[in-house]
């Protein structure tokens, strides 16, 4: 949209008649404000970008503040937001019956589903976010370099803005890493294996690399889509049944496991391994990678995403992580859910958990502990068998009787007291100790 200033020059300038020529860069100084300046570089200025022997530099820094954004941040930032401070007052006053300003027509449409939740709003269970917060949350989701279908999926769980789809397309459409890594197409799908009944039946094992000058062991569940990679010094029988060993340990012996012709795989050593764990080992067709499709189709996204991590300036080791991380926690196309859900039960919590606020349970919590931090008369009473106690009487004409301990019920709090040769149930607040 043109602003009033550049319509009135507009107009301004269909006056005259005049016609457009090229300048060459050197004899042209707007080009220098195209271009990043380095400090103490040899760069040759134009005689109209000095003034004064002072050189002016502009320079742009974009830095993500997820690391200190959440729903705190977000609510502040709601509360200034024009739109959403609109949206905000319908949710609390209600809607009119029709809406003038276009930048409300997404939120009228989604008035019934629309809610407030601390001054932030809520649209089902995804947060709203306010216009300034919206490229740092863009820039966030796309850390990993995923694709657009990835990181729609992902920003589904958590939260929305109008048009965010078409915001993640262009962030993504516009990622120079991404664009110059790009993979070719996909083959024609060869025949599947079997869906096993639950995860960890059936993992699929691959090595990967060099990458960078690193070799990786890939390990994938057939069921849940959960993948485990390793970064390996060397690719010998030894260090991989080492790696295996590590995950058995973890999520138990598989039924089932699949790999290629490799050394490491084929070796007296490795066979053996298998024998002993129970393990069904299974060779794909040789020269037919395809076979072991579920590893290397990880593979495939594992190579570019790892690279284009590392890439944008990551260490080897946060790539690894981060990575597996957010594939791990994103709804995968062929099951429709996280892998996690699918392998552990449940979803992880992640970085972008932090933009919703904190379920009113937790307020409850944190007000209990609050009142047994500050609770008068905080007594710790450490009895123990046989120890004399004056034990509180509710029997008319005596406020106070001499006993002892019979048994400890719960430490600290109950106990089993012989009076009289009575025995009675008394709390600690009830005893005295002798």
């Amino acid at each position: 949209m043109a602003a009033k200033r550049l319509q009135h020059y507009a107009i301004f300038l269909s006056a005259f008649n005049y016609t457009i020529k090229h300048i060459s860069t050197d004899r042209n100084p707007a080009d220098y404000l195209s271009r990043l300046p380095k400090e103490n570089d040899d760069t040759k200025y134009h005689a109209l970008c000095i003034n004064n022997t002072e050189i002016v530099n502009v320079k742009y820094i974009n830095e993500s503040e997820m690391k200190s954004l959440n729903w705190k941040l977000i609510q502040k930032n709601t509360k200034k937001d024009v739109i959403l401070s609109k949206v905000r007052m319908y949710c609390q006053d209600g809607w009119p019956e029709k809406v003038s300003d276009k930048n409300l027509n997404p939120y009228y449409l989604r008035r019934h589903e629309i809610s407030t939740d601390r001054d932030c709003i809520m649209w089902g269970h995804r947060i709203v976010i306010p216009e300034n917060l919206q490229q740092t949350i863009l820039e966030e989701l796309h850390l990993t370099h995923f694709g657009t279908s990835r990181m729609i999926e992902m920003a589904k769980a958590y939260f929305w803005w109008p048009k965010l789809n078409e915001c993640i397309e262009k962030v993504a459409g516009s990622c120079k890493l991404c664009l110059e890594n790009r993979h070719n197409p996909s083959k024609a799908a060869p025949k599947c294996w079997p869906i096993p009944p639950g995860p960890w039946f059936r993992i699929h094992a691959d090595f990967l690399g060099p990458l960078l000058g690193k070799m990786y062991l890939i390990i994938v569940d057939s069921y849940s889509k959960w993948p485990e990679a390793f970064l390996m010094t060397n690719i010998g029988s030894s260090l991989t049944i080492t790696k295996f060993k590590e995950l058995y340990l973890r999520y138990g012996f598989p039924v089932h496991l699949v790999t290629d012709n490799g050394t490491a795989f084929t070796s007296h050593e490795f066979q053996e391994f298998c024998r002993v764990t129970g393990v069904k080992h299974t060779f794909t067709a040789p020269h037919y990678p395809a076979t072991n499709g579920a590893a290397e189709r990880f593979v495939e996204t594992f190579k570019s995403h790892m690279k284009k991590i590392i890439e944008s300036g990551k260490s080897q080791n946060y790539a690894l992580g981060i990575f597996l991380f957010d594939y791990r926690t994103t709804t995968h196309k062929t099951s429709g859910v996280t892998p996690a859900r699918l392998m552990m039960g449940r979803e992880l919590r992640n970085r972008f958990s932090l933009l919703r606020p904190a379920p009113i349970y937790q307020n409850l919590v944190e007000a209990q502990e609050k009142q047994l931090k500050y609770a008068k008369g905080a007594r710790i009473l450490e009895l123990s068998e046989g120890d004399l106690v004056n034990v509180k009487e509710f029997r008319r004409g005596k406020k106070w009787s001499k006993g002892h301990i019979v048994k400890v019920l719960m430490p600290g709090s109950t106990f089993m007291v012989e009076v009289e040769g009575a025995k009675w149930k008394r709390h600690a607040n009830q005893l005295h100790k002798l």
